[in-house]
């Protein structure tokens, strides 16, 4: 199962968003939702939903040929409630899950069972992240995923040159080397300011936006106090980090942030 979260507010590309939905900005004449969906059917993932929002009408219409041919599925995310919260809805959808579960079910023991093969594999792409030097990014993560057992995430090596034009999201702490992965010690919290390239002391590797989630990561959504807000994956990935269960597969190449708009122009550019 490949999911693709596609109900985000994009606030930060408010301008640049079609009909409401950056997902369908384009790069090079198609669409990054269309690149991202392309990304996951080339790496032999053929079960793809795309999680939407119901202000966002635009994605099915854009959709609608691939949606009635059954090579993609929307279920809506009626609030933004994080990534999590998205991915639930996924497996509900595609049958991973008892259909009639709600989101709260979900998230208590009883309904998690890891003998009976409960418990999913899933692979999540983000449709705001471009790879211009590398066909397939998900493929490389899920290469690792074959050889080493749990959660993997796609991690990128910033340099200069294009690491500039990223903020400081998403970077991996107390990186090492292991049989051709990382093992990630842990993710730092998100600040406003632009990635550190100027500070050697700082790690430069960063999350991608590709991963695979595997039985550890959710058995770990099961007994989570989720509360009233936020379902967001960092916490869960900084616990296995914690646990040392959280490994990275390096992706080679240049990185976009089109969830930006500096990100956008430097895609375009590096696509004509």
């Amino acid at each position: 199962l490949a999911v693709i979260p596609a109900a985000g507010l994009g606030t930060r590309m408010l301008e640049q968003a079609v009909a409401g939905a950056k997902e369908l900005v384009q790069v090079a004449g198609k669409s990054m939702l269309q690149r991202t969906i392309d990304e996951a059917h080339a790496a032999g993932v053929q079960d793809v939903v795309v999680v939407t929002a119901p202000d966002k009408p635009a994605i099915a219409a854009a959709l609608s040929e691939q949606i009635s041919d059954g090579s993609v599925r929307l279920v809506e995310q009626p609030q933004p409630r994080g990534l999590v919260e998205a991915l639930l809805r996924a497996r509900m959808e595609s049958g991973t899950d008892e259909s009639s579960m709600r989101i709260e079910d979900m998230t208590q023991s009883s309904n998690f069972d890891a003998e009976g093969g409960r418990l999913p594999t899933v692979v999540v792409l983000l449709p705001d992240n471009m790879f211009p030097d590398h066909p397939c990014p998900i493929a490389q993560v899920l290469a690792a995923h074959s050889v080493h057992a749990g959660t993997i995430i796609g991690v990128i090596e910033v340099q200069p040159g294009w690491g500039e034009l990223l903020r400081d999201t998403g970077r991996c702490s107390e990186v090492k080397e292991e049989d051709g992965v990382l093992r990630i010690g842990g993710i730092a919290s998100k600040r406003d300011r632009p990635f550190p390239l100027g500070d050697a002391t700082e790690p430069r590797w960063r999350t991608t936006g590709r991963a695979v989630l595997d039985a550890d990561f959710w058995r770990l959504v099961e007994g989570w106090d989720w509360g009233e807000g936020e379902m967001d994956d960092a916490p869960l990935l900084n616990h296995l980090a914690d646990r040392g269960a959280l490994r990275g597969a390096p992706i080679p190449g240049r990185f976009y942030d089109v969830g930006l708009p500096a990100g956008l122009v430097a895609a375009r550019a590096a696509l004509i």
